[in-house]
């Protein structure tokens, strides 16, 4: 359930609608309760007489009827600056920003805003009359029309900057490594510190005597977005169970496929199969709920499309190497947790599956060198990059084997690629200092990642 939850919290926010909805069921309420006041009130005849809405019943329609058919007006074009925003993004740099674009509270105030100052006027503008029946015009309700028309406008002038700015490839990149980072930090809370190595999670092995285990499929198709996993905890716990989950989040699985494995069979009661895929949520798209890959699967991606011979911006490749190494700095340092999950008297109860250093360092650089090898300057990026991340690692040799395996990859690319003899000894000269700070063991600082070369 709080996988689910989760999950739908996540598409509300990242949605183009909902928000701006609240807000028009805002102007709604609004609407509605200044023209009781006009009415119960009467602030035309009150001492805040002067800082209301003076005109009469047809200077009140006039002002409302232009408020509502300005905003109609300004919404659609926002609407369409909006979509030529995410037209161009999607195509500058990788349709996986999108989410970023839609889950702006930025974008999302400014429609609502508009749309909440048409409802509103159009509600108090059915309340004006002149007739047999009466006069009645809400001078209160009129001029809430007025300063929303203001405050419109204001940010219509905001959005227009906004969205100027968002545009812009380090703010998109920015964005989407501050998300993740964040998501590091609450996935991954515990530093390694700086005295003893990283202990080795204890190789433990499914208790004998179990059996065979009971195979969970998965109850639909889609992308693993979730785990509950207090929910699935408590649900080994209460039914003496050891759940093994075979997919981690981010990985796409079809309905049928296997999705845990549950011991002992004895247990296993007839509704166990819906009881176990309650505790994941699955969606059509890879979200950040839980998947801290796929914000680095988006920054490899931007850095990737800005290689391409129909882009050919290699400063917004190297900008991406510069946050994907601040990603795989804080991770590097970080403790993973053991997958072999045990409840409170310490019996085993669930066997999970999630990420390591070796699959982002993977994500964020195999691509990104493929395609960058034949541009030096990018090439230079990516060992300062490594370089960079170097000390965060210093006191787990498994993940400097990873970054010593992505450059000898480099070195590979180099000799293949680069034709230049003076970038090629740049190149090597920087390949020299990474795999320098490579192999120290104490503290290094930023300032021998970068060669000093003269040509």
């Amino acid at each position: 359930m709080k996988a689910r939850l989760g999950k739908v919290m996540n598409a509300l926010g990242a949605s183009l609608w909902f928000l701006p909805s609240l807000l028009a069921l805002l102007g709604i309420v609004a609407a509605f309760g200044l023209i009781e006041l006009d009415r119960r009130l009467e602030p035309a005849s009150s001492g805040v007489a002067a800082l209301l809405f003076q005109g009469g019943p047809e200077g009140a329609r006039a002002v409302l009827s232009a408020i509502a058919s300005s905003m109609m007006t300004v919404t659609g074009v926002t609407f369409s600056i909006t979509v030529v925003s995410l037209t161009l993004a999607a195509q500058q740099y990788t349709p996986r920003v999108l989410r970023q674009f839609a889950a702006d509270r930025g974008n999302q105030v400014v429609l609502g805003t508009f749309i909440a100052t048409f409802i509103y006027s159009l509600l108090v503008l059915r309340v004006v009359r002149a007739d047999d029946a009466g006069r009645f015009v809400p001078h209160l309700a009129v001029t809430g029309g007025v300063l929303l028309a203001v405050a419109s406008l204001a940010l219509l002038i905001y959005f227009i900057h906004h969205v100027a700015a968002m545009i812009q490839p380090s703010n998109i990149i920015r964005r989407i490594a501050q998300t993740t980072l964040e998501l590091i930090d609450n996935l991954f809370p515990e530093p390694l510190g700086e005295g003893a190595p990283l202990e080795e999670v204890p190789d433990e092995k499914i208790p004998d005597g179990l059996g065979r285990g009971v195979p969970i499929p998965m109850g639909q198709t889609g992308y693993l977005q979730a785990v509950d996993e207090d929910a699935l905890m408590k649900l080994a716990r209460e039914e003496d169970l050891l759940i093994r989950l075979e997919r981690r989040v981010g990985d796409y699985v079809i309905r049928g496929m296997l999705l845990a494995t549950v011991w002992p069979h004895q247990q296993a009661r007839p509704d166990l199969v819906d009881c176990v895929n309650g505790c994941f949520a699955f969606g059509r798209d890879r979200t950040m709920q839980q998947d801290p890959e796929y914000g680095v699967l988006q920054l490899s991606d931007i850095g990737v499309k800005a290689l391409s011979p129909g882009i050919n911006d290699p400063t917004t490749a190297m900008t991406s190497l510069d946050f994907l190494g601040a990603l795989l700095h804080q991770f590097g340092g970080r403790r993973i947790p053991s997958p072999y999950r045990k409840d409170e008297d310490g019996t085993l109860r669930v066997i999970a599956r999630g990420t390591d250093f070796e699959r982002m360092a993977d994500l964020a650089f195999s691509q990104i060198r493929h395609y960058g090898e034949q541009d030096a300057e990018v090439t230079l990026q990516l060992l300062r990059t490594l370089c960079a991340i170097a000390p965060a690692v210093r006191y787990h040799p498994d993940r400097r084997e990873v970054l010593r395996r992505h450059l000898e990859e480099v070195r590979a690319g180099m000799e293949r690629s680069i034709q230049s003899p003076a970038k090629r000894r740049q190149v090597e000269q920087q390949l020299g200092v990474t795999e320098e700070a490579l192999s120290r063991s104490a503290s290094i600082s930023s300032e021998p990642c970068r060669a000093q070369w003269a040509a």
